[in-house]
């Protein structure tokens, strides 16, 4: 992203209220997604939209809009994201260290990067292999049960029951 001039500057500025009143309607609205992502994202979105507004293509009283669907874009993506990213969660499912450490090493310390790929290895042990390629899609990919049944041409209630037994086995044997 290009660095803001100053009129583009007062233009993301004028829009930051508007823009932390939407991070707090999704606040409210997920609440399993932190406040300070969510807020620190619509601060981003706005400033993201200032910087690709095109004053050529549209009229400049139309940033509010322009900014406000980006300020939106943003936030659902980062709730949808953030639920992606801890599956096992919504399993009621915790790890059976006590950690709560996400599945995807990237863009984390080595440390908490190795503990993610050791906890995929012990679980890749275990599973047979169809269904550590949907606990694969599913926990690491964050592909919905829908998107992973329409790739196996099966019916999602079939990888629901699927993925539901591999995490009930995967509690079984002490790994979550």
């Amino acid at each position: 992203m290009k660095p803001l001039d100053a009129e583009r500057q007062q233009m993301a500025e004028s829009f930051v209220k508007l823009a932390y009143q939407d991070a707090w309607r999704f606040v409210r609205r997920n609440p399993d997604v932190p406040a300070d992502e969510l807020i620190s994202v619509a601060g981003y979105a706005t400033t993201y939209a200032a910087a690709r507004f095109d004053e050529e293509r549209a009229d400049p009283e139309c940033f509010g809009a322009y900014a406000r669907l980006t300020v939106r874009y943003f936030l659902k993506t980062t709730v949808r994201r953030w639920r992606h990213r801890n599956r096992l969660f919504a399993f009621g499912l915790e790890f059976a260290s006590g950690d709560a450490e996400v599945l995807d090493p990237a863009g984390k310390t080595p440390l908490e990067s190795l503990a993610a790929i050791e906890f995929l290895a012990r679980v890749e042990a275990i599973l047979p292999p169809d269904r550590w390629e949907l606990f694969k899609l599913y926990c690491v990919e964050g592909h919905t049960f829908t998107a992973i049944a329409r790739m196996r041409d099966v019916s999602r209630q079939c990888i629901k029951q699927k993925l539901t037994g591999a995490f009930a086995h995967l509690q079984q044997c002490g790994i979550v």
